[in-house]
């Protein structure tokens, strides 16, 4: 299931209320996913990614693997390469 994106162009003075609409809204409860994301765009190079997920679908541990997924793909990113892997749960990680 995708997770639902918006986009939208900001300013670094506009973009701490960028941020605060974006995770805002509140998030369905009767539908998944239970998560939004938005890439706030202050230029061609320079974005912030706001994710705003739901309390009942992630735990700290789940959010250090988030976290960890964001960070690789953003270095794959900045190095100008595709990933070379599908991302999927690895089984050391999922029970």
């Amino acid at each position: 299931m995708a997770v639902p994106l918006s986009r939208r162009r900001t300013t670094p003075q506009d973009l701490p209320a960028a941020i605060h609409e974006a995770v805002s809204p509140p998030l369905a409860l009767d539908r998944p996913p239970l998560l939004r994301a938005a890439l706030l765009e202050l230029a061609p190079w320079d974005v912030v990614l706001v994710v705003a997920v739901h309390h009942a679908v992630i735990d700290g541990w789940s959010l250090h693997l988030l976290d960890e997924e964001f960070s690789d793909l953003h270095q794959v990113a900045l190095a100008g390469r595709r990933l070379a892997r599908s991302i999927s749960p690895r089984s050391d990680q999922c029970g």
